[in-house]
């Protein structure tokens, strides 16, 4: 088959100059906080840092990045919110996926407004540590203020929700290192190479998040991580030129998670106004503020 002039460039030079020429359609795909230009420079700094990246096809790398996008997640590998991770498909082709990190689940749960904090860290051996479930749940974690605190022996994840009630999850070593076994992203480029307690984190919010009322961008990520660490194809292929119709659809689909958002701030401000009527005379009904990221939002239907 022959190739095109632009097949013929490298892979980085082809996803820069896609990625320029469709600047418009990622700008509405993007959350605020992230323009353009930053997302560019940030995943041609993961094809330098990650070389198997050059090999990988460039729909899918395209495809990832639209991914990130749409969740407003930077993959730069670094910070922990994403990786583009190379994986080898059935063809024996190089594909990239987007992978949220621990920090990308922590940024999507404060988002999502249904939580008042989220918790998370690695317990180690030298750690106090006890934690107990039931009738009267508990979980303590005192880690020592000086020496080396060991190896790594469990994870764990704690929310406090918004009607203050408290959920949390404990994966022992065993556990974690049996989900890390079953996932496809263990190469030496792999971020539980690389980023073991890390992932670890992960691992115990994706858990503890089975068991929240979350958002629907965060459902959406946790299911393509597992999708993709079970090997199942997540979605469309984006045509090698255009990069329109998948940014469009990016963009609508965080127009529904933000509509969904705001009518259920909705929701929650008609109750606490319902229930500020019952307040006695002289008492200040204390109101519940939003996350940053909440009261920074764009209105449903803007760009980003």
């Amino acid at each position: 088959m022959t190739q095109t002039k632009d097949q013929q460039l490298p892979v980085r030079r082809q996803v820069q100059d896609l990625l320029e020429a469709n600047k418009r359609s990622l700008e509405q795909a993007l959350p605020r906080h992230i323009t353009p230009d930053r997302m560019i420079r940030v995943v041609l700094t993961a094809l330098t840092c990650t070389p198997l990246l050059s090999k990988c096809t460039v729909p899918s790398i395209l495809r990832a990045v639209v991914e990130c996008s749409q969740l407003g997640l930077e993959p730069d590998g670094i910070l922990g919110y994403a990786y583009l991770i190379p994986f080898r498909n059935k063809r024996g082709e190089y594909e990239a996926k987007m992978i949220p990190g621990y920090k990308g689940y922590l940024s999507l749960a404060r988002r999502s407004g249904q939580l008042r904090s989220l918790d998370v860290d690695v317990v180690r051996e030298k750690d106090h540590f006890e934690h107990c479930k039931g009738t009267d749940p508990k979980l303590v974690h005192i880690p020592p203020l000086t020496g080396d605190r060991g190896e790594i022996i469990a994870a764990y994840a704690c929310a406090r929700l918004a009607d203050q009630g408290v959920q949390f999850e404990v994966l022992n070593l065993e556990q974690i290192n049996k989900i890390k076994a079953s996932s496809r992203a263990t190469g030496d480029d792999s971020p539980w190479a690389s980023h073991f307690e890390a992932m670890a984190k992960k691992t115990a919010i994706r858990q503890l998040a089975k068991y929240l009322p979350l958002s629907p961008e965060f459902q959406r990520a946790a299911a393509r991580d597992e999708y993709i660490e079970a090997g199942i194809d997540t979605g469309d292929v984006v045509a090698d030129g255009d990069l329109s119709d998948l940014m469009a659809a990016a963009t609508d689909a965080r127009k529904e998670d933000l509509k969904a958002k705001y009518a259920d701030q909705d929701k929650r401000k008609g109750k606490r106004q319902s229930q500020a009527g019952d307040v006695h005379e002289g008492q200040v009904e204390s109101e519940t503020p939003l996350p940053p990221d909440d009261r920074e939002a764009p209105e449903p239907g803007s760009a980003g």
